[in-house]
C-alpha cells in the first residue's frame, strides 16, 4: 500500500514516517514536502492513504485536497489532516477523513493509520 505524507516541515515528515514504519515495514511511504509534489505523486500512483498538514506555503491542504477531488483521477481512500490550527474533539470528521492536531497524540494517531490501511 502506498501512503503519501505531506507536509513542508522535515521534523513532521520524519515524525510521520518512524510512525508508520512501526506500523508496518511492508508500507510504500511517499514524501512530499509541498502540495505541488503531492499532487505530481498522487497523479503518478495509486496512494491508499494521504496525511497531510493544512497550513503549508504556496498551497494549503484545503485547496490540494480540493484539487484531488476535482483533477485527480485517483482519490486517496483516506485523507488524515493533521495541523495545529484545528479544534476538533474526535479524529474522525467522515466515513474516510480524520483530524489531528498538533502536537499529535501519537497513539490515536497511530492506531488511526492501523485502521485506514486495514480497510
Amino acid at each position: 500500500l502506498n501512503i503519501c505524507i505531506v507536509d513542508d516541515e522535515e521534523d513532521i515528515l520524519n515524525l510521520v514516517e518512524t510512525v508508520i514504519k512501526e506500523i508496518s515495514e511492508d508500507l510504500n511511504i511517499l514524501r512530499a514536502n509541498n502540495a505541488d509534489k503531492a499532487l505530481e505523486i498522487i497523479a503518478k500512483n495509486k496512494i491508499h492513504t494521504l496525511i497531510t498538514d493544512i497550513s503549508m506555503p504556496n498551497m494549503n491542504g484545503n485547496d490540494m485536497i480540493a484539487k484531488i477531488y476535482t483533477e485527480q483521477k485517483k482519490i486517496p481512500k483516506n485523507i488524515i489532516i493533521v495541523s495545529a490550527y484545528i479544534d476538533i474533539d474526535d479524529p474522525k470528521a467522515s466515513e474516510n477523513l480524520y483530524f489531528f492536531q498538533k502536537p499529535i497524540d501519537l497513539e490515536i494517531f497511530k492506531e488511526t493509520i492501523k485502521k485506514c490501511i486495514e480497510q
